[in-house]
């Protein structure tokens, strides 16, 4: 029998497997990852969203496969962390602190067993709570959540995209040179948008409708649009994990992640 060429099939999530906003893989998606598993591929689910996120997601054969969460920070093998990057605790708060003087966004801090995030307005906690369906902390200053931290997102709620644009470019100036500050193609959540450009941010989605009426098709965390930006250490799969971290970064070398501590266990 000749043996198969293809050994790793990796798939994103958001605008792939999840299509128009969806937050369930349909069954007919689990079934051909079932069936690839079975053959001795391994299926490698690669995508911005947390760990735990990425688990349910794919429940009937979680423990099948094999994870690429927080674009690209955390990977799992077989149950085991085998590449881990995390952001310097001093480096966390100087970004917190200049997003925190605009006002304008809100601030999701993700670490390995959950994501922290305030309570200033009921749209976007009820997406990432209820829509998402992300292991989520609520605390008063997410300036205060104890490492190790992996990511860090911001949300805008109502500017458009040419106040988003100028904040990215605000951003990129103050902080590229320590992290990677991205705008991603497809934020979970998301319906696809083709007007926007690879390294563009999000035009503003035509009305997408009530919660009760529209679900899951909701924009990344509000009813009508959203802008999310990034500040992550890891290029993603094949890109800065790969790439011995600089000394005093504050990031994990592969395969000689740290020992996860019991403040970091992850939810089952």
């Amino acid at each position: 029998m000749a043996q198969h060429m293809i050994k790793l099939v990796a798939s994103d999530l958001d605008g792939t497997l999840l299509q128009n906003g969806a937050q369930e893989l349909t069954p007919r998606a689990l079934d051909l990852v079932r069936r690839l598993t079975e053959k001795g591929i391994v299926f490698v689910a690669s995508s911005g969203r947390q760990y735990d996120n990425e688990v349910n997601l794919f429940k009937p054969v979680k423990d099948q496969i094999s994870y690429i969460a927080e674009n690209g920070s955390i990977c799992i093998h077989k149950g085991n962390v085998i590449s881990r990057t995390v952001i310097a605790p001093e480096l966390i708060r100087r970004i917190i602190d200049e997003v925190k003087k605009d006002g304008k966004f809100e601030i999701v801090v993700s670490r390995e067993d959950a994501c922290f995030i305030e309570d200033h307005d009921p749209d976007f906690v009820n997406h990432i709570v209820h829509v998402m369906k992300n292991t989520t902390q609520i605390v008063e200053d997410v300036r205060n959540v104890e490492g190790p931290i992996l990511k860090i997102a911001i949300c805008n709620m109502k500017d458009g995209p040419h106040i988003i644009d100028k904040y990215l470019h605000h951003l990129k100036a103050k902080f590229s040179s320590e992290i990677k500050v991205d705008c991603p193609v497809e934020a979970p959540g998301c319906a696809a948008d083709p007007a926007r450009g690879m390294h563009g941010v999000r035009r503003p989605v035509q009305r997408c409708g009530d919660a009760a009426d529209r679900g899951n098709q909701l924009c990344h965390v509000q009813l009508r649009a959203g802008y999310l930006l990034l500040f992550h250490l890891c290029d993603g799969l094949g890109g800065g994990c790969a790439r011995r971290p600089a000394r005093g970064s504050g990031i994990s070398e592969k395969g000689t992640a740290p020992k996860q501590d019991a403040s970091c266990a992850w939810s089952s």
